[in-house]
């Protein structure tokens, strides 16, 4: 008796189960294609359908949303799932020649970054991120709110803030930036 995709579909009543099921027939099909290229109509069509079925259950996992803003401690924490409090590195406040620019001014974000513990504390929140952003997805969370926060909410918060931008663009999740208190004196 043929195999039955329809039967076999029936049973697979989880969308995991049918991914699965569809990762499955996506390598035996391209292993029979190896042995045998010129497939009739009907393995075509079941191979359309196959390839139809993963991809349409992988387009079903929607990337988690994450909103990471930037605040200062002084204006008040915000309302975030998880908080980073950065008023450990360098203060470029403390610079005249830095005080009057943003870190989104690249002297400012250097100067706050580039050293032993800003490089270890990006590294260490980089890892964190990948963990706890896919748990986060494989739970079906469609938004996570991550904020960084300094004292004043301009120039550490901000440069790190940016730098995980960066890193976030290189990951399956679309990501939003906001400074809340950048302009704030």
């Amino acid at each position: 008796m043929p195999f039955c995709i329809c039967t076999a579909l029936e049973r697979s009543r989880t969308p995991d189960s049918i991914l699965v099921f569809a990762w499955q027939l996506h390598y035996n099909m391209r292993q029979q294609r190896v042995v045998s290229p010129a497939a009739g109509f009907r393995r075509r069509s079941e191979i359309f359908l196959y390839h139809f079925l993963l991809l349409y259950r992988v387009s079903l996992v929607e990337p988690v949303h994450i909103i990471l803003f930037s605040f200062g401690f002084k204006y008040g924490p915000p309302e975030a799932d998880t908080v980073f409090d950065v008023r450990f590195l360098p203060n470029p406040y403390w610079v005249p020649e830095l005080k009057p620019f943003t870190g989104l001014h690249q002297p400012v974000a250097q100067y706050v970054l580039n050293n032993s513990t800003g490089q270890e504390f990006l590294i260490s929140v980089e890892f964190f991120l990948e963990f706890f952003l896919g748990v986060h997805q494989k739970a079906g969370r469609e938004e996570i709110r991550l904020a960084v926060g300094c004292t004043g909410g301009r120039h550490r918060s901000v440069a790190v803030t940016e730098s995980l931008r960066r890193f976030l663009d290189g990951q399956p999740f679309t990501a939003d930036v906001f400074h809340r208190d950048i302009d704030r004196e």
